[in-house]
């Protein structure tokens, strides 16, 4: 069992807003400190060593230092060569002052006005620049949690952060997680431990997805391969939609007062009468404190603002940094005219002791606030490219938190700081983000939601057939779509009262048998309709009355005869009719009555043959009849000019009729497991065929003509090896060449 005591905790200790830093955050702290160092150790070498040591230049000509005076001869040609050139510039006559040293107040003298007037203001001010801008770091760094209108904000956010963390709820859910490992069914993540159980819900199943599925049938999941509930939980992305605009799927929360999950989540143990009353009043304030923080985006804008200063104030930096690198020289010329008649000099040779130290310090400065501005570009690509005004648990976490929502401004942009300094503190929050419901109550907020289009519901609604935990659907006027998970007795009258707008309604009622379906009538606009596991034995007449009625799905039910086809002729619109996974043994003539029907698939039945007016549907496009007991097949399927995809694989079909090959369209067929001993060579006549699938039949060699289908490459060719390398080379290499 995971002790509390192990567990990093909010103290009086502890800086307040530690946790709302992340990596680089605290680097850039860091990096502050260091460029602190930097400028105080700078500003101590000016205080401690000489600034400036400068010497009188005794011989000056041209603004130059010269070691002697220049000969008199050479003075006199270049007057000879230049009458008109000033003699005095050229070599200036003994000064009338001291011809040998100055005094040492005039040294000093002279060494600081050279210093302030010669010396370039760079090395000069080097260590107030240093000191101003970390102070002007450090103050950006820290301005979002004084200002005003943020400062109590994140003193809020911290308080109630805290309180759930040290929460008994969440406590024993993390206790209770640790000590069942990967028990109880945790699915697919159910080793990753915390993070995959945090929020107990009852029945959330996740549906395994088959990455290679077989090719002899395209639908061999006992499930349905579109869950009734994405693993995206209550308000996450999944693959129909998202809040408001698209949908939204919403997890029925387990009951804290019992403190027990059901389902494949492990149990929590149960609380004591204070701990859930505490638990309450922590889950209504933290609904408060969100509501409020998701009006706002002052402390998003202000993390921006000073980010961008950041970075602005790095590119200044580097800007003039670097051109003024080389100007820190050890050798200063200084030319003073001006005290010429206090030295008897006016040109002097210069020292900066300095210069050696402050090019170092100078260099590391820049390399620091380089680093710095890369750290700040970094969090600014962060919050460009991340999605910082709603953040979502789905997304960041691949399933932990599933059922939390996703949340928006501000609250989002402080949830994510805190999952970015660490993912733990975020995931104990979040067990209470989630609406706190009874078992058979929808939140009050889902009325709100006036725009959604698609709901997904799983868990227990409750034994009251009036179904009161619904009522909010009623408000729900631009509802399309509604997939329920559940155990059902009847279809809940919400449900029907939704009325034309309801375009697609998917049921999985978990095996348990739905008895009442007259109320199916009611929905006039239903063009999908999913019963699935229902416990269905006939085909509910009620049906009959979908006129805009597109796709009919009754997988997984108890369907021994489809007598009741004859009347589906009266849904005109309906092109997809799945029957997959029950036991029905024949199909009725009246089958060949569905005109406009596309797709047929009866995998996983108990079919011995099909009757040819089966084949009179020639729109079929998609004919599945695999995993069934056929032991042959009807001329008459060359009447299916439009079909594109057949699956006969796991029959008993030892050969096939001419007539299939003349299905020009032909793309797929799927033949495997079957008792066929030879193929015929008019395979070759499938100019579209695509996908081949041979395997687990007792054929002796495939055909030459196979080089005659020129979509078919050897990757779709399912045989056996040794059967392929029957094949002569040739034809190998043609069907290999775009392997």
């Amino acid at each position: 069992m995971l002790a509390v005591t192990e567990l990093l905790y909010f103290s009086e200790s502890r800086p307040a807003y530690r946790v709302l830093k992340p990596w680089w955050d605290v680097c850039t702290e860091q990096l502050a400190l260091a460029l602190l160092f930097i400028a105080v150790f700078s500003g101590t070498l000016q205080v401690t060593q000489d600034k400036m040591i400068c010497l009188p230049c005794l011989h000056a000509c041209n603004c130059s230092c010269l070691a002697s005076p220049p000969p008199c001869p050479a003075i006199s040609r270049m007057t000879n060569h230049s009458p008109g050139h000033n003699l005095s510039a050229l070599c200036p006559k003994p000064s009338p002052g001291l011809q040998t040293s100055l005094d040492r107040h005039q040294y000093f003298y002279v060494d600081s006005v050279c210093y302030e007037r010669q010396l370039h203001w760079f090395p000069k001010y080097f260590p107030y620049l240093v000191l101003l801008h970390t102070l002007l770091f450090m103050l950006c760094s820290t301005f979002w949690f004084r200002y005003p209108k943020t400062c109590s904000k994140i003193e809020h956010f911290v308080t109630v952060l805290a309180k759930c963390f040290d929460s008994p709820w969440t406590n024993r859910a993390l206790s209770e997680t640790v000590e069942g490992g990967t028990g109880a069914g945790s699915g697919p993540q159910g080793s990753k431990g915390v993070s995959d159980t945090l929020r107990p819900t009852p029945n959330l199943e996740r549906t395994p997805r088959r990455t290679n599925p077989q090719p002899s049938s395209l639908y061999d999941d006992p499930e349905s391969q579109t869950p009734m509930l994405g693993p995206g939980g209550s308000g996450g992305t999944t693959d129909h939609g998202t809040v408001a605009e698209c949908g939204v799927s919403f997890v029925n929360t387990g009951n804290l007062s019992s403190g027990r999950t059901t389902g494949g989540r492990g149990e929590v143990g149960s609380l004591d009468k204070k701990e859930t009353e505490q638990a309450k009043a922590l889950f209504e304030k933290v609904r408060k404190f969100r509501a409020h923080m998701e009006d706002s985006d002052t402390i998003l804008r202000l993390y921006a603002l000073q980010t961008f200063f950041k970075v602005a104030e790095f590119l200044a930096i580097e800007a003039y940094s670097l051109r003024c690198l080389s100007k820190i020289t050890f050798d200063v010329p200084c030319s003073l005219p001006s005290i010429e008649k206090l030295t008897g000099y006016s040109l002097f040779c210069c020292a900066h002791p300095l210069s050696t130290l402050l090019t170092i310090l100078a260099s590391s400065y820049l390399i620091l606030v380089g680093i710095y501005g890369a750290v700040c570009v970094y969090a600014l690509v962060w919050m460009l490219r991340s999605q910082l005004r709603q953040y979502s648990f789905t997304r960041e976490h691949g399933g932990a938190c599933s059922d939390v929502p996703d949340v928006k401004n501000d609250f989002a942009f402080v949830l994510h700081l805190v999952d970015q300094y660490d993912p733990l503190y975020a995931q104990r929050f979040a067990i209470f983000l989630s609406e706190f419901t009874e078992p058979q109550e929808l939140p009050l907020w889902l009325s709100s939601l006036k725009n959604l289009q698609e709901l997904h519901l799983t868990g227990s609604l409750g034994d009251d057939p009036r179904m009161p935990a619904l009522d909010a659907l009623r408000e729900l006027k631009h509802l399309s779509c509604l997939r329920i998970k559940s155990s059902l007795g009847k279809i809940p009258q919400v449900v029907s009262d939704l009325g034309p707008q309801l375009q697609t309604l998917c049921l999985n009622n978990e095996g348990s048998k739905l008895l009442v379906l007259s109320s199916l009538k009611r929905l006039s606009g239903l063009t999908e309709l999913q019963l699935v596991r229902c416990d269905l034995q006939r085909i509910p007449h009620a049906i009959f009355s979908l006129s805009s009625l597109q796709s009919l799905d009754l997988k997984d039910n108890n369907l021994q005869t489809v007598e009741e086809l004859i009347s589906f002729q009266h849904l005109h619109r309906l092109t997809s009719l799945k029957l997959w996974y029950n036991n029905i043994s024949y199909l009725p003539v009246q089958i060949g009555m569905l005109s406009a029907l596309e797709q047929l698939i009866l995998t996983r039945n108990q079919l011995c043959s099909v009757p040819n007016q089966l084949f009179l549907c020639r729109r079929l496009r998609l004919l599945d009849l695999s995993h069934n007991l056929l032991t042959h097949l009807p001329q008459d399927i060359v009447k299916l000019s439009s079909l594109q995809h057949l699956a006969l694989s796991g029959n008993k079909l030892e050969a096939l009729p001419e007539e299939l090959f003349s299905c020009q369209r032909l793309r797929v067929l799927n033949l495997g497991h079957n008792a066929l001993p030879y193929l015929s060579p008019r395979v070759g006549q499938l100019q579209c065929l695509s996908q081949l699938e041979l395997r687990g039949n007792p054929l002796g060699a495939l055909p030459a003509t196979l080089s005659n289908c020129p979509c078919l490459r050897r990757a779709n060719l399912v045989v056996e090896p040794a059967l392929y390398c029957s094949l002569p080379a040739t034809i190998q290499e043609q069907l290999e060449r775009h392997t």
